[in-house]
């Protein structure tokens, strides 16, 4: 057992919670959420620029996300959680340095990989894992919690980082935004412990729901990545919610200029945006630890096809803010529909590596949603025709992830048992 001057009681969860949501606020929400704002300055400084060429920034910040995404349940087990996101957060300093200081574009190309490479330990997967590990329920609502911070970040500071970047120029912006991420850096290599057990702490509400012993050791269930690997849930959910990513985030990422087309305020409509995921994030985590993943997903796959065929329709004003805050009740999905899945349908005992796919393919059609919206546009002059195939394939994801992701028997006879006060369940099928 280790001994902490921090780590006292099972209430040092909430430091955890503290700093995870902190995590999302500065990382997914700030750095993230803006970087489309330095887009028009940045060109304007350096001409020699191509837009294309630059907006290939954000589908190498997808891609490289995506990458490591694949590696990420291997890193975990071998260096530790804490580990990578330390290592992760001083990745992302270096990210933010170099957009600060670009002058070309391999400079800003270089500084998208490493905050996508950042991202991949800095996110809902990581805060997931630890959740699951410091909390004995009320993980998918903990998550969606810091969710809300990243959606929160957003709204607030998107009109914040503007200012800067009007009065102190795009530089300036990006080192007020540097010396957010560096004290934040700090404080989660200060004070983000990955796991209560070794420091002889129950998770926190134990009492109420057992995922430990006496002891504070966690009781791992489920099964493993070998066994999940051979599942029709695991590859369900990875293709299923990868095409939804690549629908939702391509829609996200489009609708600054499609409203604009529509001759609506772009930056009131992205508000709306994020308002509407703020305001519906939360309900997506409590619905899934009351009713569970495949009702949550149900309804917030239903937002997605109504979000894409009001969309299709070019409607007035008031309908496409009405499926502009449904495409914000989509988005959950991109932020937590994985880590509580994996959790709910295949256990505790390999979450992260089970994750690792998952994740990979959802971030891939995350990066491909924007160029493939973009190109159906280029192609037929409208985004309409695409909003309409959109839609149909949202409505089919929706139906097959409902209906194909039944948690697996083992798993849910384990947690049973687990819960009941039992120290070992691996005999248990």
């Amino acid at each position: 057992m280790q001994k902490s001057a921090l780590v006292k009681s099972s209430k040092y969860a909430w430091m955890i919670c503290a700093m995870l949501v902190l995590m999302q606020f500065i990382y997914a929400g700030i750095t993230l959420s803006t970087v489309t704002l330095y887009m028009e300055p940045i060109l304007a400084e350096h001409p020699g620029l191509a837009r294309t060429a630059y907006a290939l920034t954000i589908t190498i910040n997808g891609g490289a996300n995506a990458i490591m995404s694949f590696f990420y349940g291997n890193l975990v087990q071998k260096f530790g959680l804490k580990k990578m996101v330390a290592f992760c957060a001083i990745i992302m300093v270096a990210g933010v340095l170099l957009y600060a200081n670009g002058t070309a574009m391999w400079m800003f190309y270089l500084g998208a990989a490493l905050e996508g490479i950042s991202l991949c330990f800095c996110s809902g997967a990581t805060c997931s894992v630890i959740f699951s590990q410091w909390f004995s329920k009320n993980t998918g609502t903990l998550l969606s919690l810091t969710a809300v911070g990243s959606g929160l970040a957003g709204v607030i500071f998107s009109p914040i980082v503007q200012n800067w970047i009007n009065t102190i120029g795009w530089q300036g912006s990006l080192y007020i935004n540097l010396a957010m991420v560096v004290v934040t850096a700090v404080l989660l290599i200060i004070f983000l412990k990955e796991s209560p057990e070794p420091y002889g702490v129950k998770p926190m509400w134990n009492d109420q729901v057992k995922i430990a012993t006496d002891e504070g050791k966690i009781v791992p269930y489920g099964v493993t990545s070998k066994e999940a690997y051979k599942t029709p849930q695991l590859w369900i959910a990875t293709f299923g919610v990868g095409l939804l990513a690549l629908i939702i985030y391509g829609s996200i990422t489009n609708l600054a200029i499609y409203s604009s087309d529509l001759g609506y305020n772009p930056g009131t409509m992205l508000s709306i945006m994020y308002l509407g995921n703020i305001i519906l994030q939360l309900p997506f985590g409590m619905l899934a630890d009351k009713l569970g993943i495949r009702p949550c997903m149900l309804i917030y796959g239903i937002m997605a096809v109504a979000a894409a065929f009001i969309y299709s329709l070019a409607p007035a004003q008031g309908v496409f803010i009405l499926g502009t805050v449904l495409l914000g009740g989509a988005f959950s999905i991109l932020k937590a529909t994985l880590p509580v899945l994996t959790l709910q349908v295949f256990g505790s005992r390999d979450q992260a590596k089970i994750m690792s796919p998952m994740i990979a393919v959802m971030n891939i059609g995350v990066a491909f949603g924007t160029p493939v919206l973009s190109a159906a546009y280029d192609i037929t002059g409208t985004y309409s025709k695409m909003f309409v195939l959109f839609a149909v394939v949202a409505a089919v994801l929706t139906l097959m992830l409902f209906f194909g992701l039944k948690p697996l028997q083992k798993v849910v006879n384990q947690k049973k048992a687990v819960e009941a006060g039992a120290d070992n369940v691996d005999d248990i099928q």
